[in-house]
């Protein structure tokens, strides 16, 4: 809020009422959606220019989240819907995490976890 009053985004007074109100909150959000893209982008640079100090079988994750930051940076520069974003990047997350759970339904991870949890409870 404050960031949108410095900008001359944003006036303290309300004259159209509930308009004013919803206008005060599309801004924020822009703002709010301007800022962190910017800031993907930024850790996107970041992450690439110590690539060097990353170890060799680490650089494809690292290269990977580094590209995830800039498509995410821009799409929210861009005012992309958040639902449009999600299903575009999150997707490869949630493929990621369904293969790890069947990967540990072959280990005993699940019944230690239930186990743990059963003397946590008693």
């Amino acid at each position: 809020m404050l960031v949108a009053h410095l900008r001359g985004l944003l006036r303290p007074d309300y004259a159209n009422g509930v308009m004013s109100v919803i206008r005060e909150e599309l801004v924020l959000q822009a703002l709010a959606q301007e800022t962190e893209g910017q800031h993907l982008h930024k850790q996107a640079v970041m992450s690439t220019s110590m690539m060097d100090c990353v170890a060799p079988q680490d650089r494809q994750r690292a290269v990977r989240q580094a590209m995830d930051n800039l498509r995410m940076g821009t799409a929210l520069l861009r005012q992309e819907p958040y639902a449009k974003m999600v299903q575009q990047f999150k997707a490869h997350s949630l493929e990621a995490n369904i293969a790890a759970l069947k990967m540990l339904r072959h280990t005993d991870t699940f019944e230690i976890l239930k186990q743990t949890l059963e003397k946590e409870i008693s």
